[in-house]
This record gives C-alpha cells, structure tokens and sequence, in this order.
C-alpha cells in the first residue's frame, strides 16, 4: 500500500513539472528528447502491440463503447452505474474547456 502511494506521489510530482513546463511553453526540449528516446527503444513488435491501443483509444470508438455500456447498464437496471459512467467523460470535457477558457 505504501509502494502504491509512492508512485502515486511520483507521478503526480512528473505529472505537475511536466504540466507547468507545457503552461509556460517550455516543452518543447522535453517533448524532443522523450521523443527520440522513444523513437530509439521502437520495435515491429512492439508497434503491433500498440496499434490495438491506438484504435481504441479514438474518440469515435470511445464514444460508442461508453454509449453501449450505459444502454447495456441501463437495459439490466443498474442506473445509478450508467449514470455515473454516461457523466463522467461530460464532467471531463467541460473541465477541459473550462480549464482552457480560463487559463489558455
């Protein structure tokens, strides 16, 4: 429990620099340098690991699972689930917007 609450901290710490440097666009040499890292560790086998990941991460196909999921758990009665689940990418977004109305 304790491990799982240090690399919580950790991450949130990476997450906050990298936040701020994004903010004050001063990204850009870490963005190259994780960049050409990366580029360097790629792999066919990896890049055919990912690619699932990759179509499943696009908001044409999140959209649609998220809706069938709330119809699925709407149709077996567990509203209160459906609820929660057919609100939370809403809340994200007008977080989003709200966040980039006020501070971009």
């Amino acid at each position: 429990m304790l491990l799982a609450f240090g690399v919580l901290v950790c991450a949130l710490v990476v997450l906050t620099i990298i936040a701020r440097k994004v903010a004050a666009h001063n990204a850009h040499p870490l963005d190259e340098r994780v960049r050409r890292a990366m580029q360097l560790r790629r792999a066919n086998a990896l890049d055919v690991a990912t690619k699932p990941v990759t179509w499943l991460s696009m908001p044409l196909v999140v959209v649609t699972a998220t809706a069938a999921l709330v119809w699925w758990l709407h149709h077996i009665g567990r509203n209160n689930a459906a609820l929660a689940i057919g609100l939370t990418p809403v809340v994200a977004a007008i977080s989003v917007l709200l966040y980039q109305a006020r501070f971009l």
